[in-house]
């Protein structure tokens, strides 16, 4: 009984934490959506040199999307 309370446990805890990182990429995601509104209306460089100076900022999850 006690095996299955520690294992049910660390199981929530896991999930819990892949929630908690789920809510910190939506963060750096929005933060790079903004950047790259904010370059292609000021400075009119191509996409794909955008996507490159964003993907050098942020680190994680949100850069393997990029």
């Amino acid at each position: 009984m006690l095996l299955i309370f520690i294992s049910s446990s660390s199981l929530g805890i896991m999930l819990a934490n892949r929630y908690r990182y789920r809510v910190d990429e939506l963060k750096q995601i929005r933060s790079a959506l903004n950047i790259i509104k904010t370059k292609i209306q000021y400075t009119y460089e191509p996409l794909p040199q955008i996507f490159l100076d964003i993907s050098k900022k942020f680190e994680g999850g949100i850069r393997r999307n990029l």
